[in-house]
């Protein structure tokens, strides 16, 4: 399928995405911010984030975007009971809290692509999401996105670990 073929090119292209990510937390560095916190846990970091419940679509202007916030700023929303974001921003705060923390040896910011089928439509829709992937302290990989962190067996799977807790999106990997 031609998408397929184009998204695999855009991954090839992964500094323009590097860049735009660099652009967005730059531009929102300007915004109200605090330090952010630094945590005993990772369960500490997943009740702070109310296990995803503070999740919130990314939206300039009325549209749908992809637009990361620097980590002060999300900090700045979770202590005035703000919603914070999408996986993008909680992949981003969990990455930040960790490394600060010194709860994890190695810490990356994650994102793939993958196609869902429509359950209405039958058709497949084109998605993406963000997770942090860090190595453990005891040397084991694990990601997370919204809540605990699950380890990761061999870490060029933790993308079919994330589909196969979605078995009711009918997720697959492109």
């Amino acid at each position: 399928m031609l998408l397929d073929k184009l998204l695999i090119f855009w991954y090839k292209l992964q500094f323009i995405a590097q860049l735009y990510y660099f652009f967005t937390i730059k531009v929102s560095s300007n915004w109200p911010k605090k330090i952010v916190k630094v945590y005993t846990s990772f369960a500490e970091i997943k009740n702070v984030l109310s296990a995803g419940k503070l999740y919130v679509s990314d939206k300039i202007f009325g549209f749908q975007s992809d637009f990361l916030v620097h980590p002060g700023v999300i900090q700045h929303r979770l202590d005035t009971k703000r919603l914070i974001g999408d996986c993008d921003e909680h992949a981003l705060y969990w990455c930040t809290a960790i490394k600060k923390s010194k709860l994890a040896k190695r810490v990356w910011f994650a994102y793939f692509s993958f196609k869902k089928r429509d359950l209405n439509t039958q058709k497949y829709i084109y998605n993406a999401h963000a997770v942090c992937v860090f190595r453990s302290l005891n040397n084991k990989y694990y990601w997370c996105d919204y809540g605990m962190p699950k380890e990761i067996k061999n870490i060029a799977d933790f993308q079919t670990s994330y589909c196969e807790t979605k078995k009711d999106r009918k997720s697959t990997l492109l």
